[in-house]
């Protein structure tokens, strides 16, 4: 929509400062015909699109909103996620201290169970050390008696 102007004024004030009434015709024509075929903005043009433009501003806005609380539920989700984390991190604390007793228990067991085979060990030890003397001795005795019959 070609922006208005009013003609006739325009026609009067080129004539009053000295153009011919068929040069101020002319002037007039041809600046209302370049003013309709040149494509410019009226104030309702740009209502019109101040409106669109809230519009289409508007829906964007419900759009980040949308988003804004798809971000707070997966906020909310990590936090589920962590919280769940945290209790596997605890129970697995937990069981690293039950295993360390466990283990500590174990130790125990096994070096008393060392210790006693060490002890049984050293027994045998000396009841072997008392054989194998006493059967020096005996064999002892009996090659001396042997010695002494035999002679």
């Amino acid at each position: 929509m070609a922006p208005a102007f009013d003609t006739l004024k325009f026609t009067d004030r080129l004539i009053a400062s000295g153009v011919s009434q068929d040069q101020a015709r002319a002037q007039v024509e041809a600046l209302q015909e370049a003013l309709q075929s040149a494509d410019v903005a009226t104030k309702h043009d740009l209502r019109e699109f101040r409106h669109h433009m809230d519009l289409k501003f508007a829906a964007m806005d419900a759009r980040f909103t949308e988003v804004d609380a798809r971000f707070t539920e997966m906020d909310a989700k990590f936090a589920e996620v962590d919280a769940k984390f945290s209790k596997m991190d605890a129970k697995i604390d937990n069981l690293k201290v039950e295993m360390d007793v466990k283990f500590s228990e174990m130790d125990a067991k096994i070096d008393a169970k060392v210790d006693h085979l060490k002890v049984s060990i050293e027994s045998v030890k000396t009841d072997i050390l008392k054989w194998v003397t006493s059967l020096l001795l005996a064999q002892a005795a009996v090659i001396a008696a042997l010695v002494k019959l035999l002679s």
